[in-house]
């Protein structure tokens, strides 16, 4: 076990975030550099909505702490990320932190005596950073955190009231100028470094337009700008697919999403629709990621999965399959994770798909995923 800094300085970084940065990452600077502040003073930070907002998804909370741990990384010699959004999936990964650190009690039988280890470590090690992600029932985090040591704590929550665990730093909604960039780019429109005013003054005011219909939420901007990367539509005409979207949206009075989401929604069945038309084997592919571990899914497995329990996609080969694949990456549904091999699904978009689907539907596809592997925690 590493005792101390100068031990920790000879040793290899520790780092197990599983997502990788974002190349379209835009603004949000003056919040890095309040959290970089908070958590210097204070030694930890939940990021939160405000409190009108505070059942909000797709607001990029998460990405804002990957950014973080990822221009922080020379300063730690230690960066840990831990889902939170469940008791079992706490204690999934501390396990696995048990088994990076190599602590002598990872292999127990007994978890709760493996969590205790990896808190032990923190009390006796410094310059670590801990990332608690999706920790919106702040009650779980009691067994969890550290109760001692030389390092930072960043939790990402949807919750309120975070004044008892840490000082917090709300994440907002993109305004008009952040939203424009961040679309622009996304869509291949401007490139990295250019300003929005080297655009032509019709392309500012579309962009802007596109901010406010999806309601500055940087998960449904992301999605424009993948879709309007890979189908080089014009603005205008993603405007009118959203207005048509929206109006569907609402005739369906579909409960199963919710309103706060409905800009997210029409956006990922803007996307879902374009690839449906041109391959539809990506739709059982995400409607069978819709239920499998947001956070990890295995891309082989998925896969296999599509090739031997539906039908119809049985007969495409395996170049089919990881095109099909590779335009959910491209649109953006799907994102490669850190980990070789691992693809991410937003919980929000994972939302959306099932709620696009009947009872019928769901059960069958919850099946496949049951029998492609366990319940993930």
């Amino acid at each position: 076990m590493v005792n101390n800094m100068a031990d920790m300085q000879h040793s290899a970084p520790l780092w197990n975030v599983p997502y990788r940065r974002t190349p379209f990452f835009t603004g949000r600077e003056d919040l890095l550099a309040q959290l970089e502040e908070e958590i210097a003073t204070w030694n930890s930070v939940a990021l939160k909505q405000p409190y009108t907002c505070a059942s909000l998804g797709g607001i990029g909370k998460t990405q804002l702490a990957v950014e973080y741990a990822y221009r922080s990384r020379p300063l730690y010699q230690a960066i840990f990320w831990v889902r939170a959004s469940s008791r079992e999936k706490l204690v999934a990964d501390f396990v696995k932190l048990a088994r990076l650190l190599a602590l002598p009690d990872h292999d127990s039988t007994d978890q709760q005596s493996v969590v205790v280890a990896v808190q032990r470590w923190f009390t006796q090690n410094r310059s670590w950073l801990l990332i608690l992600d999706e920790a919106d029932d702040l009650t779980l985090l009691t067994d969890f955190l550290p109760t001692g040591g030389d390092g930072h704590l960043l939790i990402t929550t949807r919750a309120s009231a975070t004044s008892k665990i840490a000082p917090f730093v709300t994440v907002d909604k993109m305004n008009q100028d952040e939203g424009s960039l961040f679309l622009l780019r996304r869509a291949g429109l401007l490139a990295p470094g250019r300003s929005l005013s080297t655009v032509k003054p019709a392309v500012r005011t579309s962009a802007r337009l596109i901010v406010q219909v999806l309601e500055g939420l940087p998960l449904a901007l992301a999605l424009a700008g993948g879709f309007l990367a890979m189908t080089k539509r014009s603005l205008a005409e993603y405007l009118e697919l959203f207005r048509q979207q929206r109006t569907a949206l609402v005739a369906q009075q579909n409960n199963a999403i919710p309103a706060y989401s409905a800009a997210v929604a029409c956006a990922c069945m803007i996307s879902l629709r374009q690839i449906e038309s041109i391959r539809p084997q990506a739709v059982d592919l995400l409607r069978l990621a819709a239920f499998l571990d947001a956070d990890a899914i295995p891309q082989a497995s998925l896969i296999q999965q599509n090739q031997v329990a539906c039908p119809i996609q049985a007969a495409a080969d395996s170049s089919q399959r990881q095109q099909a694949l590779q335009s959910l990456l491209d649109y953006g549904l799907l994102l490669p994770g850190a980990a070789e091999g691992v693809l991410i699904f937003h919980r929000l978009l994972q939302a959306v798909l099932k709620a696009d689907m009947d009872g019928a539907l769901q059960q069958r596809w919850a099946v496949r995923a049951a029998q492609l592997m366990p319940p993930a925690p």
